[in-house]
C-alpha cells in the first residue's frame, strides 16, 4: 500500500513538472510571436509621408499606395554597389522609384528639409534603419561601381565561351577580376574602380536582387533577370556610396512604411494685433499667421492654436479669436500651441458714459394793465404741468384792460456726450502684421517618436515574466521530485537490510 502511494506521488510530481514546462514553452512562444520580427512575407502596400519640426509633432501629409506612386512617378532601374558589415563588396539590381520623385509628388520642398528618416517594419533586425539623413547625405553626389563589375563579368563570360574558364580561375592576374575592383587588404574599392564610377540617385526599390562578390566567379549577371528579381520585404532604401571605403549595407532599411520629413527650427507664429482698447461691451478680433516651409504643415499648426483669456470678467475670447470686452480693467489674450504660449494681446476696457434725457419747460401768462402800464400775470406751462410766471409791459387807457405778452424762460438739462460702443469689423483670417509677433520655439528636449506601441511592450514583459516563473516552478518541482526519489531509495535500502 505504501509502495502504491509513493508511486502515485512520483507520478503526480512528473505531471506537475511537465505541465509547468509546457506552460513556459507556450508563454515563450507567445512572447516571440508578439515581437517585432522582420518576415520575408510581410507586405507593404502603401507608404506615408509626414512633415514636422525636428523634435516636435509630425503630421501625415499624404498616404499613397505603392502602385499609385509607381504609376504617377514612374519606375527606374539601377545597380547599386556597397560594402557589407563583413567588408565584402556587393551589388544590388534594383527597380523602383527615385526618392526625389516621391518628394516632388508629395509637394515637399527638398531645399528646406533638415532630416529625412525612414520608418520600417524591420527595425528589430536592422539596427540602423532609423538613420537620420540630412539632405546633403542622402541627395549629395553618390556613386556606383557597376562599370567595374560589368567589366569583370564580361571578361569571365568571354573566357568561358573560349573554353578558358580554368585559366581564368587559375591565373586571375591575367584577367579583370574582383581583385581589380576591391582591395581586400585595405577594405575599400580600388582606384581603378573609383576612376570608372558613375553617379546614382537614392531610390525606394520595389524589386531587387542582391549578390555578395567573394570569389573570382561573378556573383550576378547584372541583367535584371525577371525570374530572380524579388519583391518580398520591399520597399527598400537604396543609395550610392560617397567614397571608396563607404560601408553602407547596414543602412539599407527594408520594408519602409513611412518617410519622415523634418524641418529645422520652429514655425513662425505672429498675431495680427498686440493690444486692444475699447469700451465695455465692444468687440474685436485677433487673427494668427503661421509660416513654415510646407503649406500643409502651416495649416495644421494653425488649426491647433487655441486662445485663452487671463480674466473672463474683463475680456473673453472664442476659438476663432473673437474678443469681447466684458469689464473695466486689464486682461491678456494668449495664443497657445501644444501647451506653450506663442503670442499675447493686451486688452484694456473702459466704462461707457451714460446719456441724459433732454427736458424742455416753457411758461406763458396774461395780465390787466393800468395807466402806469405795469401788470402782472400768471399762467400754466405747456410742459410737464409746471407753472410759469411772466412779467408783461404795455400801454393802455385808464379804463381799458389789455393783454400782455409774457416772456417765457426755458429750463433744460445739458445732455452728456455718451459714445455708443463701436463694433470692429471681422478679423482678416489670411494673416496680419508680423511686427511685434511672437515666434514659437519647440523644446530641443522633446521626445522623438517611438516605433512600437507601449502596450505591446508591456504584454511582452508580462509574458516573459510568466514564462520565467513557470520555468522556476518547474525547476523547483524537479528538485522536489529528485529528493523524493532519493528518500525512496534510502527507505528501500534500509528495508532490504532488515
Amino acid at each position: 500500500m505504501r509502495q502504491m502511494m509513493r508511486s502515485k506521488k512520483l507520478n503526480d510530481g512528473i505531471v506537475r513538472i511537465l505541465c509547468l514546462y509546457l506552460a513556459a514553452a507556450v508563454l515563450l512562444g507567445a512572447w516571440y510571436l508578439t515581437g517585432d520580427r522582420a518576415a520575408a512575407y510581410d507586405e507593404v502596400k502603401e507608404i506615408s509621408v509626414t512633415v514636422g519640426y525636428w523634435g516636435g509633432k509630425e503630421y501625415t501629409k499624404q498616404t499613397v499606395s505603392l502602385d499609385e506612386l509607381a504609376d504617377a512617378c514612374g519606375t527606374n532601374r539601377a545597380v547599386y554597389t556597397w560594402i557589407n558589415g563583413g567588408e565584402s563588396p556587393g551589388t544590388t539590381e534594383a527597380e523602383g522609384i527615385y526618392i526625389a520623385d516621391i518628394m516632388d509628388y508629395c509637394g515637399v520642398d527638398m531645399g528646406s528639409v533638415y532630416y529625412y528618416n525612414f520608418a520600417t517594419r524591420d527595425a528589430a533586425t536592422y539596427a540602423n534603419s532609423d538613420q537620420q539623413w540630412t539632405g546633403g547625405q542622402l541627395f549629395g553626389t553618390r556613386y556606383t561601381y557597376v562599370n567595374s563589375f560589368q567589366r569583370a563579368l564580361k571578361d569571365y563570360e568571354e573566357a568561358k565561351q573560349a573554353g578558358k574558364e580554368e585559366d581564368y580561375l587559375r591565373n586571375p592576374e591575367k584577367h579583370y577580376t574582383i581583385d581589380d575592383i576591391y582591395d581586400y587588404q585595405n577594405r575599400c574599392y580600388t582606384k581603378g574602380a573609383w576612376n570608372k564610377r558613375e553617379t546614382v540617385e537614392p531610390m525606394l526599390a520595389l524589386r531587387t536582387r542582391s549578390s555578395t562578390w567573394k570569389g573570382y566567379v561573378p556573383a550576378a549577371s547584372l541583367d535584371f533577370d525577371e525570374t530572380s528579381m524579388l519583391s518580398t520585404g520591399k520597399p527598400i532604401l537604396l543609395f550610392g556610396q560617397a567614397g571608396r571605403n563607404d560601408i553602407t549595407r547596414n543602412l539599407m532599411a527594408q520594408m519602409v512604411t513611412k518617410v519622415h520629413i523634418w524641418f529645422n527650427g520652429s514655425p513662425s507664429i505672429t498675431l495680427s494685433k498686440q493690444s486692444i482698447k475699447g469700451k465695455v461691451g465692444s468687440s474685436d478680433a485677433v487673427s494668427v499667421k503661421v509660416s513654415t516651409p510646407d503649406e500643409y504643415l502651416s495649416g495644421q499648426i494653425q488649426k491647433e492654436i487655441r486662445f485663452k483669456s487671463s480674466d473672463a470678467a474683463k475680456a473673453t475670447v472664442d476659438e476663432d479669436g473673437n474678443v469681447k470686452i466684458t469689464g473695466k480693467g486689464e486682461a491678456t489674450i494668449s495664443a497657445i500651441y501644444q501647451g506653450k504660449t506663442v503670442g499675447t494681446v493686451s486688452v484694456s476696457g473702459v466704462a461707457a458714459k451714460k446719456q441724459a434725457k433732454k427736458e424742455k419747460n416753457a411758461g406763458s401768462g396774461t395780465g390787466s394793465g393800468h395807466s402806469s402800464g405795469a401788470g402782472n400775470g400768471a399762467g400754466s406751462s405747456g410742459t410737464n404741468g409746471s407753472s410759469g410766471a411772466g412779467t408783461a409791459g404795455g400801454v393802455s387807457d385808464s379804463n381799458s384792460g389789455g393783454l400782455s405778452d409774457s416772456g417765457s424762460r426755458r429750463i433744460s438739462m445739458a445732455a452728456s456726450k455718451s459714445g455708443s460702443a463701436s463694433k470692429s469689423g471681422s478679423a482678416d483670417k489670411s494673416g496680419g502684421s508680423a511686427e511685434g509677433g511672437k515666434v514659437y520655439e519647440i523644446s530641443k528636449d522633446a521626445d522623438t517618436l517611438e516605433n512600437r506601441a507601449s502596450d505591446r511592450k508591456s504584454l511582452r514583459w508580462c509574458l516573459l515574466a510568466a514564462a520565467v516563473a513557470m520555468i522556476g516552478g518547474g525547476t523547483w518541482q524537479t528538485a522536489v521530485y529528485r529528493r523524493q526519489i532519493h528518500w525512496i531509495k534510502q527507505a528501500k535500502k534500509a528495508y532490504e537490510e532488515l
